[in-house]
This record gives C-alpha cells, structure tokens and sequence, in this order.
C-alpha cells in the first residue's frame, strides 16, 4: 500500500463523502480547540484532527499526513 498526503480539508470533503452530505462540521473554532471536524453520523459524533508532519529539513520534525480520532 501506498503512502497518501492529504490536508484536513481533503480528509472531511473524504469523510463526508462516507458519512454523507451534512455530517461534517469544519469551523475556526473547532481548528482552534484541536479539532479540525466533526463527523456526527447515527446520532454519534467524532471529533477528528489530521496530524501535519513534514520531511522538510527545515521543519525540525517529520511531517505525514496521519489522523487522529478525539473521543
């Protein structure tokens, strides 16, 4: 399998595509508070936050686009 870099934003237009249209919430005060959205789905919310890293050398960390899901 293959390695994917995909922004937050790719990640929910992908999610609501799964969960259907209306499921997902992106907003300023969501990225603010960690999350960068929330799929609510048969009355069940997550809230998601894609992990940026880079293998740029002059970001000091690695960066890959990974997600994580915040119960």
């Amino acid at each position: 399998m293959g390695s994917y870099i995909i922004t937050q934003i790719h990640a929910g237009y992908v999610a609501e595509s799964v969960f259907g249209e209306n499921s997902i919430e992106m907003s300023d005060e969501l990225d603010h508070s960690g999350k960068d959205f929330v799929i609510t789905h048969n009355n069940k919310t997550v809230a998601v936050q894609v992990k940026k890293e880079s293998k740029r050398p002059e970001s000091r960390i690695i960066r890959m686009a990974t997600v994580k899901m915040i119960l």
